[in-house]
């Protein structure tokens, strides 16, 4: 390894683990001065502390010794300043100049730096405003996803708006590593691992508001690709009354939330708001019972105060069935599954409920008859099922039409569409559409909203659970007395609140 990469790691570690320490940064420069091996090296340091004395910031006198730091080593000291996150940045910067992500000084290489030099050479305060300004944009458009694609000849920047994936913008491919890097640097990621996937999460503030972003790298034969995953506490409501658009489907939910005991699976494709319904249930129980309450997630989206929520985490041996065995031990009332995901977390879910406690969980699957399939199938006993399935609710959501440019419907429907919805023609006149502007992106759709299915079987139903004979049930379900899904997307569309045209597209999907 280059003796000027050591020297420089060596340095940037030191000094970082001193101002972690609580020593003022002039008293550090003092140590790191005193201990320095190299003459040049050590009379520099007193330098900067002169310059630091006279008003210069410490990137401003780092400025005056180019010989000893790089302008990318000066650029990442100048953004963690900034941040006041300076004695945090520094171990990093070390971890950045080993993984050659961040230029040596003029005329010194290393073999990983010399590789990288064209990344490098990017000044790493441009690539901090790249990235304040992508999630900046991310937040004002309401994204709530960040796709960062490295392609073969650059990067592309792509936003989830409303459940739509769309290009926001292209970038040259020296962008590609030093904004990757800066992402790691935000996430506490590994610099130099490449070669498998990570998981990570970050906090940003913009505009009063307060973002948690679950990020993800994934590795392609052309790059690490990045995943932001958008969630604002401020943005959601966890109001069953702004949830659910029927009043009927109020009422259920209300009742299901305060039985004492039995499992309510919660139960749609991913992004759908499966969590945001749970949440609103937890909520609920909060605010009218005094009673325990125990989650075990992955990962603890929102924190809910009264409840104790636990992050699953398997690399260290707290899987979702341990978590829930130790939620057991310690007297619960209501149990909040995140997800189930396996035939052995879907038996405790099971166990808890009939053991007298009232369960929430998640699961992807696509309706009612789903739920019941995956239950039978992941070899829990019929009869614990049939005693303990208190309720399923499953869930799609549907874009909005935009309130700033909404006219009665002009566009011709096509057949299809109406039998979809069952919908009569005497009720065209009644729909409305969006006709795209400036608000909503030209899309004519402004927000999403959920569409419900909640079922709460009787004991006939419970009965035939027995008999595990899913053509039986499946024939039962069709004749029993329920709200479906697809009448809650007709009523939206009779509202105008969203159209004929995005209700079908998402039904279509079932």
């Amino acid at each position: 390894m280059n003796s000027t990469l050591m020297h420089l790691e060596k340095f940037s570690l030191k000094m970082g683990h001193l101002l972690n320490s609580g020593i003022p940064l002039l008293s550090t420069l003092d140590i790191l001065a005193a201990e320095e091996q190299i003459p040049q090296f050590a009379e520099g340091i007193r330098n900067i502390q002169s310059l630091i004395k006279n008003g210069k910031r410490l990137s401003q006198a780092m400025e005056e010794y180019p010989n000893f730091f790089s302008k990318s080593y000066i650029g990442m000291i100048r953004a963690s300043e900034s941040q006041g996150t300076l004695d945090i940045m520094l171990p990093k910067i070390a971890e950045g100049l080993r993984s050659g992500l961040i230029a040596l000084p003029a005329g010194e290489s290393s073999d990983s730096s010399q590789k990288q030099a064209n990344d490098a050479d990017v000044d790493p305060v441009e690539v901090v405003k790249l990235f304040n300004t992508i999630m900046s944009e991310a937040f004002e458009s309401k994204a709530s996803d960040v796709h960062i694609v490295p392609t073969v000849s650059g990067l592309e920047v792509h936003f989830r708006i409303d459940g739509t994936l769309k290009l926001h913008q292209s970038l040259e491919k020296q962008w590609r590593r030093p904004l990757i890097a800066r992402i790691k640097f935000m996430c506490d990621g590994n610099l130099g691992e490449e070669r498998l996937p990570q998981d990570r999460r970050m906090q940003i503030d913009h505009n009063g508001k307060h973002f948690d972003i679950r990020v993800g790298f994934l590795p392609s034969v052309t790059g690490e690709k990045v995943t932001l995953r958008v969630f604002s506490k401020d943005e959601i409501t966890l109001d069953p009354k702004d949830l659910f658009q029927d009043p009927k489907d109020i009422e259920v939910f209300s009742r299901l939330t305060s039985l004492p005991y039995g499992i309510v699976v919660v139960s749609g494709p991913t992004g759908c708001g499966k969590t945001t319904t749970a949440y609103s249930a937890l909520n609920a129980i909060v605010k009218n019972d005094k009673v325990a309450i125990a989650t075990a997630e992955d990962p603890v989206e929102y924190i809910i105060d009264g409840t104790t929520q636990i992050q699953v985490r398997p690399e260290i041996g707290l899987d979702f069935p341990t978590a829930i065995a130790s939620i057991m031990r310690n007297d619960p009332d209501v149990v909040y599954i995140g997800e189930i995901r396996d035939d052995k977390t879907m038996a405790l879910a099971v166990k808890v409920a009939v053991t007298g406690h009232l369960v929430f969980a998640t699961l992807h699957s696509l309706d009612t008859v789903d739920v019941i399939r995956r239950l039978l199938s992941s070899n829990v006993p019929a009869h614990l099922i049939a005693s303990s399935l208190a309720g399923i609710i499953t869930q799609r959501l549907v874009r909005k039409v935009c309130p700033k440019c909404i006219k009665p419907l002009k566009t011709p429907l096509k057949s299809k569409e109406l039998e979809l919805l069952e919908i009569d023609k005497n009720l065209e006149k009644t729909l409305v559409e969006g006709t795209g502007c400036e608000y909503c992106n030209q899309t004519g759709y402004r927000g999403r909203i959920a569409i419900f299915e909640i079922y709460t079987p009787s004991k006939d139903f419970k009965d035939i659970v027995l008999a595990q004979d899913m053509k039986q049930i499946t024939s039962f379900l069709e004749n029993e007395k329920f709200r479906r899904i697809r009448q809650s997307a007709l009523d939206l569309v009779i509202s105008g609140k969203t159209t004929l045209i995005e209700a079908a597209r998402i039904l279509a999907k079932d």
